[in-house]
């Protein structure tokens, strides 16, 4: 089944405190997203100010930077696991961040934004284990769901069997299903839960909607 990894996006250091105490009981995989202020406009605090979370937890770093191969460093120093280390096909420095990623015990992920398509990155799939598809253009909490963009799951499966895929943008209550019947191995779910009145609530709700989707 798809599995559900609550998602952080906070401008300042106090709003990810916050939103971490709040979704970090929901799963044992959480991620945050690190943006610089230049590869969009938006920037949060550094891999390095992320809270520690309680062991056996772990990290998707989804990097929004110009350039990641110099967040790298600060994401693997992290006392909790990075399990996931996902950069953008359209960043700076992108052939040495992946090779970087290589040498290190994690899921190496590339991030496609809705312009970019699967045929653009042929050369690279050989190189991830996970391919994240951005279903919202990227930036701040709260985009537009672009349900299109879902067509990306089955090219890249086909592309290679054993291929992981996230999606991330645009997942809460009334989108769940149709993303849940494309089968990604994850899907990022951000605002639904940070904004939602009781988070667990809607966690559980969206998992009953994810597992009914993909059982019948």
């Amino acid at each position: 089944m798809t599995q559900l990894v609550p998602a952080i996006l906070a401008s300042t250091a106090h709003a990810l405190e916050t939103q971490a105490s709040d979704i970090v009981s929901l799963a044992d995989l959480v991620s945050y997203d690190v943006m610089d202020g230049a590869f969009v406009s938006e920037g949060t605090p550094r891999p390095g100010q992320f809270p520690i979370l309680p062991p056996g937890s772990s990290l998707f770093w989804h990097l929004m930077v110009h350039d990641p191969l110099t967040y790298l460093d600060e994401c693997l120093a992290h006392p909790n696991e990075s399990k996931i280390v996902a950069v953008h096909a359209e960043a700076v420095g992108l052939e040495a961040a992946l090779e970087r990623l290589r040498t290190e015990e994690v899921i190496v992920g590339l991030v496609l934004n809705p312009a970019t398509r699967v045929a653009d990155v042929h050369s690279l799939i050989r190189s991830v284990d996970l391919v994240q598809i951005m279903t919202t253009i990227p930036g701040a909490q709260g985009h537009q769901f672009l349900p299109a963009m879902l067509e990306k799951v089955q090219e890249l499966k086909e592309l290679r069997e054993n291929l992981l895929v996230a999606i991330d943008g645009g997942a809460d209550l009334a989108t769940i299903a149709m993303i849940a019947r494309f089968w990604p191995d994850y899907v990022a779910v951000g605002s639904a839960l940070t904004e939602a009145t009781d988070p667990a609530d809607t966690y559980r709700a969206m998992e009953r909607l994810v597992a009914s989707a993909q059982s019948s």
